[in-house]
């Protein structure tokens, strides 16, 4: 049966989970790599004996406090928690008591065939359960085992406790029957992780972003390493408030949290396990789309970040995920092959043991005294929820105040944190000329394609695409005033067609392939401006190799303006046509890639870097394998050694040239 502490506890967790999840602030950034390589575990915890485990605790040791017909009826008890038998291929456990430190050790009466029953309650990952034994008063302090049947480990001990006999019943803290047990768990403060620690305790406590100020004399506090192969616990010393910061020497150990009343006023002893300290692996969605995310980590991962895999039961270890579903961009930064409905409440774990991959999200809440927003960090399971990045933009193409049916282009980062197109919206799914789509969180440019009155326009009314104003849709809220935001273009009427009897024509070349949704070179938008005047007079297409012709063109000077998205113009190209039926042919123009950082006015941004690019084209292809083949050849070759060396290992060598060619 429930006990009430039990009760108390999972009430405030109810509480907790319905309000601190109302509003969390999404998973703090990470800087993929910024800590290094993944750190060694520490070996040299103690194994326990041959036919010895670690699987016997003590939850608690307090007194049940009744009334009948003004009496108080006292019975002090104490609660153990122990390990599923399963989890040492057991398939129950019979427990042993003793008067302390003598005597015979005897099958507690009712106890005699211990196993998971359905109405424990679940205690964290540890998959530790509890049952309540009251103290024989003859006997006083009491030692207890457990001995495991079944499996392998027929017959195994696990290790030995002891229940100190409560000294005092009840409390001197108020009125005789008062809920000591209440008052104690008020009293005992979940530890508060802090933001940055390399460790930490178990992420399913939804209670960790609890903390209480207990100002009472007549409470102690303690913290306890427990072994978790023999369950021995030791002293942390001088750990001794309400709080504890764990450290480099906890991890491997299971942190254990100790309230003792004092034995006069209170009557009260209590341990609280924080699970398993280990080696908390920070990561934070790069990029969230449709058909893949990113997931940027702290640490760098051995073997491309193919460990991590996914969590699908809390009692089970996390599961590898299949074959190239994960491709490592650069250390520390990972791309996730996952369609939207299998990246619906994904979770991701690591997959060897002592390492914990976690997200860190802010719980924190508005003071109402002060106003002011406490933060409250804490670490939470590493579950991919897209609807928690996405944005509502909507978008409305308009000339004179008339909506322009056309085809709709978001350009964004893509999964690898390239600029190019992440959305195409076609007219067909305009609703009274007003667009409606979901983002992902980021910066995009928004650009309505050329109709047969209008050229080809960017949010809010640019040409090209380096004069456009970036969009950065807002987080929706769940006030019932929200609204979408929204983007009115303001498009552009074409130019009147020209009346001249001359020619200019040219070739745009591209350095490197054009970044377009598919990968593939596509045409480009071309304008012919008036160098007087500065207006665009007329705009044209190229074809697939990049050629374009003007036609009809008059007497003038002129420059040349290719829009090609992420790419600018080398120098600019101006053409003078002196006389009629004059043919202009050799108005070419170069377009060179523009960073990232640049495009998305992002200040202090890493540059753009695609492993394996090794000409820095945008691309990964055979002609990087040529490239860096006459590198380690010797011969004078212009090479991104950064992109060259895939596999990040400070070498550019051949390890690197067959990473490229297993990706292709």
């Amino acid at each position: 049966m429930m006990n009430i502490r039990a009760f108390i506890l999972s009430a405030l967790t109810v509480f907790a989970v319905g309000t601190a999840m109302a509003q969390p602030r999404g998973a703090e950034p990470v800087v993929p790599g910024s800590k290094g390589n993944l750190p060694a575990l520490n070996s040299s915890i103690p194994q326990a004996e041959e036919g010895r485990f670690g699987a016997l605790g003590i939850t608690e040791i307090n007194t049940t406090i009744s009334l009948f017909s003004g009496d108080v009826y006292s019975r002090p008890y104490a609660e153990l928690s122990y390990l599923d038998p399963k989890q040492f291929g057991g398939e129950y456990y019979t427990l042993e008591h003793r008067e302390s430190k003598i005597g015979t050790w005897e099958t507690v009466e009712n106890y005699e065939n211990i196993m998971v029953a359905d109405d424990t309650w679940y205690d964290g990952v540890h998959h530790a359960y509890t049952i309540s034994v009251y103290f024989d008063k003859e006997w006083g302090d009491t030692d207890y085992r457990l001995v495991l049947h079944g499996g392998d480990k027929d017959g195994w001990i696990s290790n030995e406790i002891t229940a100190i006999y409560p000294r005092v019943f009840g409390s001197k803290m108020g009125s005789t029957y008062s809920n000591v047990q209440e008052n104690l768990y008020v009293g005992m403060t979940i530890s508060t992780l802090e933001h940055g620690m390399i460790v930490y305790y178990d992420p399913y406590d939804w209670n960790v972003s609890n903390s209480y100020d207990f100002d009472c004399p007549y409470y102690s506090f303690s913290w306890y390493r427990r072994n978790p192969n023999t369950y021995e616990m030791t002293l942390i010393q001088g750990a001794t408030s309400q709080e504890y910061t764990t450290t480099a020497e906890d991890i491997g150990y299971e942190i254990v949290g100790v309230t003792r009343g004092d034995d006069e006023h209170v009557a009260a002893y209590t341990e609280l396990s924080h699970g398993l300290c280990q080696v908390a692996i920070q990561g934070c969605p790069g990029y969230v789309a449709n058909d893949c995310f990113v997931l940027n980590t702290d640490y760098i991962l051995p073997n491309g970040g193919k460990d991590i895999g996914q969590i699908l039961d809390y009692d089970a270890p996390a599961e590898p995920l299949a074959d190239g579903v994960i491709e490592e961009i650069k250390p520390g930064q990972y791309l996730f092959h996952v369609g939207l409905e299998e990246m619906r409440g994904l979770c991701l774990g690591y997959t060897v043991p002592g390492y914990q991959l976690t997200f860190l999200y802010d719980f924190g809440y508005e003071d109402e005294e002060t106003g002011q927003y406490i933060t409250r960090y804490v670490y939470r399971e590493a579950q991919i929820i897209p609807d928690r990045y996405l944005r509502t933009l909507q978008i409305k193409p308009l000339l004179n105040e008339e909506a322009v049916a056309t085809t709709i282009d978001i350009l964004g980062k893509n999964a690898y944190g390239q600029f190019g197109i992440v959305a195409t919206l076609t007219p067909e799914e305009a609703e009274n000329g007003v667009f409606s789509t979901e983002l992902y969180q980021g910066k995009y440019y928004v650009k309505a394609h050329q109709t047969e009155g209008t050229m080809e326009t960017y949010y809010p009314d640019a040409l090209v695409w380096s004069d456009a104003s970036l969009i950065e849709p807002e987080s929706e809220s769940w006030e019932e005033d929200w609204q979408p935001t929204c983007a009115t273009i303001n498009m552009v009427a074409a130019p009147a067609p020209l009346t001249g009897t001359c020619v200019i024509e040219g070739t745009i070349t591209v350095v490197g392939k054009a970044r377009t949704r598919s990968g593939e070179a596509s045409t480009y938008t071309v304008y012919l401006k008036d160098k007087a005047t500065g207006k665009i007079v007329a705009q044209t297409q190229t074809d697939a190799n990049g050629n374009y012709k003007f036609e009809n063109v008059p007497i003038g000077e002129y420059i040349i303006v290719p829009n090609v998205d992420g790419y600018k113009a080398a120098s600019p190209v101006a053409v003078a046509v002196t006389q009629e039926n004059q043919t202009v042919s050799n108005a070419d123009c170069k377009v060179t890639k523009v960073s990232t950082s640049e495009i998305f006015n992002e200040e202090g941004s890493e540059e753009e870097t695609l492993a394996g690019d090794a000409d820095g084209n945008g691309t990964v292809d055979v002609n990087d394998i040529t490239l860096i083949v006459k590198y380690l050849l010797g011969e004078s070759v212009t090479i991104n050694m950064t992109n060259a060396d895939y596999n990040q290992d400070g070498n550019v060598d051949v390890a690197d040239i067959i990473a490229i060619v297993n990706k292709l």
